[in-house]
């Protein structure tokens, strides 16, 4: 039986995807998927840090190149605040169990996902942070995306799984399952022991008959919408998502169709997911093909292709420095407001621009950039990104 925790809501739904003989595309991960794990990794290095459980000689993990809107995340600092927040508990980051019938396993701390040879009935389970603090326990899962998209902590059932292993093999009376997200919100839920009793048998009963998932075609394949927002790792190869797409109603409404009905919006609703999820692939695809061969001709002079995306930013000790490079561009009482911390570059450029004749404010905007270069306070970050671009 292919399942994790991360997967047990899903596992409620369907069990085709847990089936032996089932492929699962090895799809490239996105750039989503990417910063999501680097902000994973800097916490989880930094707790260790902070708890002295770090392996000797463990660096700081490096952002991929197109980091994006994750410059405004602070991994380090969520990391302090938790440990803040329970001063004399053992905080552990990266712990590994093992879920049967039969009990629960410790598989260690900080080891991926390599869980060895498990039986059938065994589900392996990664989490994020575990806070054992006497009779009572805190299981932490971090977050990247976008909190609409996340099933809340009361009913997560990655979360409630973990915590049914926390609760089984450290004895934890009570357990706190945690969602906090890279915005600083943060989403709760307690367990009891007789909720987490409860939860057993039902789970017990999923992993009798998940285990019989095997190559003899049971279970078939049970779609719905759980397929996209469960996040199927076997959607864009199921037979029935792929059949929803071109079957039955239209998935590119014309202008003037209407909906019927709530049924009929639901049905196209999730066609459109599944449509998405086989583009999504096809996109993946086309780009992990560039990434190694190059840019592909689309015709009419355009190609597809893997481009740098340098930006500059003003790197000088202090606002006196800048003020001096602008070299009367500004006047003291015009560049004063400017200044915070930094001085921003935005805000610099909107402030030259206003000066500007008509027509002139792009230009004078590229002789204050070449006075920064000039006085040597000018940083230049260069990413890259997929774009269609004049063939070359």
């Amino acid at each position: 039986m292919k399942a994790s925790g991360s997967k047990m809501g899903l596992l409620a739904h369907c069990l085709y995807w847990a089936r032996d003989d089932v492929p699962w595309p090895d799809d490239p991960p996105s750039d989503a998927a990417k910063l999501g794990s680097w902000y994973h990794a800097v916490v989880c290095w930094m707790i260790q840090v902070l708890t002295g459980t770090a392996i000797e000689g463990a660096q700081k993990p490096e952002p991929p190149s197109r980091i994006g809107d994750a410059n405004e995340w602070t991994p380090e600092d969520d990391a302090r605040a938790l440990c803040l927040e329970y001063p004399n508990a053992e905080i552990r980051a990266e712990a590994a169990y093992v879920y049967s019938p039969r009990g629960v396993r410790f598989l260690g701390y900080d080891i991926g996902r390599d869980y060895g040879e498990l039986a059938p009935d065994e589900i392996p389970c990664s989490l994020d942070v575990v806070i054992l603090d006497g009779a009572r326990a805190v299981v932490v899962d971090w977050k990247t995306g976008r909190r609409e998209n996340t099933e809340p902590a009361a009913t997560n059932a990655q979360l409630l799984f973990g915590a049914l292993c926390v609760h089984l093999y450290h004895g934890a009376l009570n357990v706190e399952v945690q969602l906090r997200f890279a915005d600083g919100w943060i989403d709760r839920h307690t367990y009891d022991a007789f909720d987490l009793m409860d939860y057993q048998e039902e789970i017990d009963a999923l992993i009798f008959d998940a285990s019989g998932a095997s190559t003899n075609g049971y279970p078939e394949p049970r779609p719905g919408i759980h397929c996209t927002s469960k996040w199927c790792p076997a959607r864009s190869t199921c037979p029935k998502t792929v059949e929803s797409v071109p079957d039955g109603d239209a998935l590119v409404l014309a202008p003037d169709a209407v909906i019927t009905s709530p049924e009929h919006a639901g049905s196209l609703y999730h066609r459109m997911l599944a449509a998405r999820t086989l583009l999504d692939r096809v996109d993946a695809a086309i780009k992990a093909y560039v990434d190694e061969h190059g840019a592909i001709p689309l015709g009419d002079g355009k190609e597809f292709a893997l481009v740098d995306r340098s930006e500059w930013s003003i790197a000088a000790d202090s606002p006196e420095q800048i003020f001096d490079a602008l070299d009367g561009s500004l006047t003291k009482e015009e560049f004063a407001p400017l200044i915070r911390v930094s001085v921003p570059k935005g805000e610099l450029e909107k402030a030259i621009k206003a000066k500007s004749q008509p027509r002139k404010g792009a230009s004078d905007w590229r002789d204050t950039k070449a006075k920064f270069e000039a006085a040597g306070i000018v940083a230049t970050k260069v990413t890259q990104r997929h774009r269609v671009r004049k063939a070359q």
